[in-house]
């Protein structure tokens, strides 16, 4: 259903999938398999595959499986390396986007829960947003003062939560309210500027979903045009797939525009 509302290149995808058996996720109660997609480079196939519960939160992993999966297929019909072309800077795109989609046609799939699984959609994404902007943050005062101690690095850890996610309440942990919570991260110690591209995605996928409010078809031949780029254009990406640049402080605000009037 959500593919039969929410686009004709989407629709096509998904009976791609079913035709050649390649959505392969099942509702079993008893066994559990997360979601997950794979590429088949001898057939030049993505295969979607799992065994979940069915509960929201599976389903929102289902749905950003799709996005993975849609983005293997339009770079496979490129006849472009796979290695190459996913770049996370792009490679998210698609399961935002397409976990967006799944929340602006949640009343249609989920009925009477879709404001549970729309909260929990939006919650998700936006909390990634801030938390990895911290932590790139973080990682930038780190690698910029590479004879900093143990001390200070918790002095900044703890002022960066105090910006980014003041509602955190640690209670009477000493450990976290010494700031000492990066040295238990993994992704703050082994992963250092490697998530600021989930928040350039989930920048160009609010953009995206603000467009494909207006022209349906248009939103989704730009997110075509971005998954068979060919060269590695690194920022310049975005315009050579005629979108946005998700470096513009305007699209940081239209995006978090679009967050706001679901919450509203």
């Amino acid at each position: 259903k959500f593919f039969d509302i929410s686009d004709e290149e989407l629709s096509s995808f998904y009976a791609y999938l079913v035709d050649k058996g390649l959505f392969r996720v099942t509702v079993e109660k008893d066994r559990y398999l997360p979601c997950s997609t794979t590429y088949l480079a001898d057939y030049h196939m993505p295969v979607i595959y799992g065994k979940i519960y069915g509960s929201l939160s599976d389903m929102l992993m289902v749905f950003n499986d799709l996005g993975k999966a849609f983005q293997l297929y339009q770079t496979s019909r490129a006849s472009i390396d796979i290695e190459i072309s996913f770049r996370k800077s792009i490679g998210e795109v698609c399961p935002i986007f397409m976990t967006l989609l799944s929340v602006e046609c949640s009343k249609d799939i989920f009925g009477k829960v879709s404001e549970q699984y729309r909260h929990i959609a939006l919650m998700n994404i936006m909390t990634s947003i801030i938390y990895y902007t911290m932590l790139d943050e973080y990682h930038e005062y780190v690698y910029s003062n590479d004879k900093i101690i143990y001390k200070e690095r918790c002095e900044e850890w703890k002022r960066l939560e105090s910006v980014y996610m003041p509602w955190r309440n640690y209670e009477d942990s000493k450990f976290f309210t010494s700031g000492a919570g990066w040295a238990i991260d993994a992704q703050a110690v082994l992963y250092p500027f490697q998530h600021i591209d989930y928040v350039i995605a989930s920048i160009t996928a609010l953009r995206l979903l603000e467009e494909w409010k207006k022209d349906r078809s248009a939103s989704i031949n730009k997110l075509i045009r971005l998954c068979r780029i060919k060269e590695n254009l690194e920022h310049g990406l975005y315009t050579e797939a005629v979108l946005d640049s998700p470096f513009d402080e305007k699209s940081v605000e239209l995006a978090s525009s679009v967050i706001k009037e679901y919450l509203e």
